[in-house]
């Protein structure tokens, strides 16, 4: 099962649909609320977006032609939705594949001290982006691109509200800087997302990838709950920028056979297949030298 994203598969849809499709899994392609085809007002790794995914989830895990037997997997932003799918404890979400994604949002806009210039526009570079972008037309005359633009800002309210500065950030924390930075001591348990309800609701497995000169998302993003998670785990974690592991260009040792790393995850994790899936964690040196930690932690 397929749905567009704006118009177009994007690498990764159709990476899977080309390589696990044949292998016999559906493949979903989703835009949450607000991007490409979807409708509504962007929530920016919100409550609501996180219902929705949920909602999802549960769809797709009662379909006929389902098993009930779902995995979360996305880059970036859509790597973050993966972390938030854990958040819910659904029962159909049997694994999440977060590549380059988000598990914490405080550390991602709140480092070392103070807060990062981004905690100040992401929030309204993403509402910008979705009442630009539109769904399928992508221009001004398209009525869902209309509706975006009359969206709320994210940047409207009090600041310990979940829609002010403060509280996208926070969860409504308190905010000892004034209205405008986050303050450092959010409430873990509202915080978009949070890797705390991550790691009491998911029950499934996790697969980390992330490339070490992302400085976007951050390379330390997943490092934590990793270690944390009680569940079974893997980790793919090399050199690269913000790029899929098997397309990073010119990198000089690009992990080719990452599809069949994959098929074998998906094959143990949902089809419940006894297959050998290599090192716990691989991880490439500066110099592109590939290791195997002994064991399944970051950093040994």
């Amino acid at each position: 099962q397929h749905a567009h994203h704006g118009g177009h598969l994007g690498a990764l849809g159709q990476f899977l649909i080309e390589n696990f499709v044949p292998a016999g899994y559906a493949v979903v392609q989703a835009s949450v609320r607000g991007t490409g085809a979807s409708g509504g007002c962007n929530d920016y790794l919100g409550a609501t977006e996180t219902k929705d995914i949920d909602t999802m989830l549960t769809w797709l895990g009662e379909q006929k032609w389902s098993d009930g037997k779902i995995a979360v997997i996305g880059k970036s932003y859509d790597g973050t939705t993966a972390w938030e799918a854990a958040t819910t404890g659904n029962k159909y979400l049997k694994t999440i594949v977060p590549i380059e994604g988000i598990d914490s949002m405080q550390q991602l806009h709140y480092r070392n001290g103070s807060a990062e210039t981004r905690s100040l526009i992401l929030g309204a570079d993403y509402y910008s982006f979705g009442a630009t972008q539109g769904g399928p037309g992508g221009t001004p005359d398209d009525p869902q691109t209309a509706s975006r633009v009359g969206c709320a800002s994210p940047f409207r309210g009090p600041s310990p509200a979940a829609a002010g500065p403060s509280g996208y950030v926070t969860g409504g924390g308190p905010s000892p800087g004034g209205p405008v930075l986050p303050g450092p001591d959010c409430d873990p348990r509202r915080a978009r997302p949070s890797p705390e309800r991550a790691l009491a609701s998911f029950k499934g497995s996790l697969f980390y990838i992330h490339g070490f000169q992302d400085w976007n998302v951050k390379p330390s993003q997943g490092l934590d709950i990793y270690n944390q998670f009680p569940g079974e785990k893997k980790a793919l974690v090399g050199e690269w920028a913000p790029v899929h592991a098997y397309r990073a260009s010119g990198h000089p040792s690009v992990r080719r056979a990452w599809a069949e790393m994959l098929l074998r995850w998906f094959g143990h994790t949902l089809k419940g297949a006894s297959t050998a899936l290599g090192p716990s964690v691989q991880v490439e040196d500066t110099h592109g030298n590939w290791r195997a930690e002994p064991v399944n932690a970051y950093p040994p």
